[in-house]
């Protein structure tokens, strides 16, 4: 078998891929070719220019994978990759797929081993995928949700607001998108 691993380094935190996933795929002789992105919506254009594959990986967060299927069913040719099994490995600080493919615990690595064996295994499910066109720009396609505008920039920045602890939230959205002084 051979996989291409779309990987985002951003949401790879101390090289959870290289560590727990990409052991396992190798013992299970599995050739992987690991493509890491480099900025946001890199996936989606590396994904329209992508050769044929047997299995293809998403290794990072909800971002990365939402990206990844945009760009396959944006290809002209994207009946060539519909029997291509997709795998996730979350990374991602946002993984709001995960629980509806595995079991989620409370330990990130145990969860990054049971989706890359989850992958080797065959193991499928499957799932709607939202499509959104614009009347010029290419659609979007997601599968859980789409965050959009400020909702994506809050989103973007709730993390940074930590210290204020159960009100991060409140705090990116006020800091992010103030009410007018009126």
């Amino acid at each position: 078998w051979k996989a291409t691993v779309i990987l985002n380094p951003a949401a790879c935190t101390n090289n959870l891929f290289e560590k727990n996933a990409a052991p396992i795929l190798h013992l299970a002789g599995v050739e992987i070719t690991i493509v890491k992105t480099d900025y946001e919506g890199q996936a989606k254009k590396l994904i329209e220019l992508m050769e044929q594959t047997d299995m293809l990986i998403v290794a990072g967060g909800d971002g990365t994978l939402q990206e990844v299927i945009t760009g396959l069913l944006r290809r002209p040719d994207q009946d060539t990759f519909s029997n291509t099994p997709i795998g996730f490995i979350p990374l991602g600080s946002h993984n709001s797929l995960s629980p509806s493919l595995h079991l989620l615990s409370d330990n990130k690595v145990r969860d990054i081993t049971s989706a890359t064996l989850s992958i080797l295994k065959g193991e499928t499910v499957p799932l709607d995928v939202l499509q959104i066109k614009g009347e010029k720009e290419q659609p979007v396609f997601a599968l859980m949700g789409l965050r959009w505008g400020a909702f994506r920039d809050v989103a973007a920045t709730i993390s940074k607001y930590w210290y204020l602890g159960p009100l991060k939230t409140n705090a990116a959205h006020w800091f992010t998108h103030p009410l007018p002084p009126w």
